[in-house]
């Protein structure tokens, strides 16, 4: 039996491993391993949020990982491992690498190839509800020391990592101030933390609609120094 020859570039299979009756190089250009797509990725113009099958902080690991969900591997390729390195980033795109390891009729291949991810500008649901006036709380700073409070309200808000921890607005009251806050479990954490300092913390709610056959209340917590 005579030796293989490409009939694309003529080197033998005594030079490099063949694939049917190309060499593998050749066989790779000619029938590339991916289906290579534009891969698109939604992000927040306001706190740069990236949507990842859903909302999330912005995370390389992440990213890297929605490249290789949207990658289609061909079926001809068996116990395939693809690697995707992130490269360059701008306010546009980001860059990637990526390097696909398998077995194509026997022969091990490792294929090599680059694209781009295209950034879609999209505003997250909590900086729509934030920029809408969204609130599920009212923290009520009251008593004589209540500017003391309203620093640790507000430095224990930004401190947290729940998307919905952000104030919508303050309303100053004859005798304190109104913090209507995004999250209602963010805005009792808070009040809990403060009731620990010495403060004196009532709850209170009002229902707002209904959802499920559920009611949907708000939540004020007067909190008192």
């Amino acid at each position: 039996m005579g030796v293989k020859v490409c009939p694309r570039c003529g080197r033998t299979e005594k030079e490099v491993p063949f694939i049917g009756f190309f060499c593998r190089d050749c066989y790779l250009e000619l029938n590339p391993p991916i289906k290579e797509s534009e891969i698109k990725l939604k992000v927040c113009p306001t706190c740069g949020r990236i949507f990842v099958g859903y909302w999330t902080e912005f995370d390389l690991t992440k990213v890297a990982k929605w490249i290789k969900d949207h990658i289609k591997i061909s079926n001809d390729v068996e116990k395939p491992i693809l690697t995707i390195t992130l490269g360059k980033e701008d306010e546009k795109t980001i860059e990637y690498r990526g390097i696909l390891t398998g077995v194509i009729q026997g022969t091990p291949i490792e294929y090599r190839f680059s694209g781009t991810v295209r950034k879609v500008y999209e505003q997250c649901p909590y900086c729509a509800r934030r920029a809408g006036g969204y609130y599920e709380a009212v923290i009520q700073l009251r008593g004589e020391r209540w500017k003391e409070l309203y620093k640790e309200v507000i430095d224990r808000i930004s401190k947290e990592k729940d998307p919905k921890a952000f104030v919508t607005k303050e309303v100053p009251r004859r005798e304190g101030i109104d913090i209507f806050v995004g999250s209602k479990k963010v805005a009792e954490k808070v009040a809990k933390k403060l009731k620990q300092l010495g403060a004196k913390v009532k709850f209170s709610y009002e229902q707002v609609t209904e959802k499920d056959g559920k009611p949907v209340t708000r939540e004020f917590i007067s909190i008192r120094l």
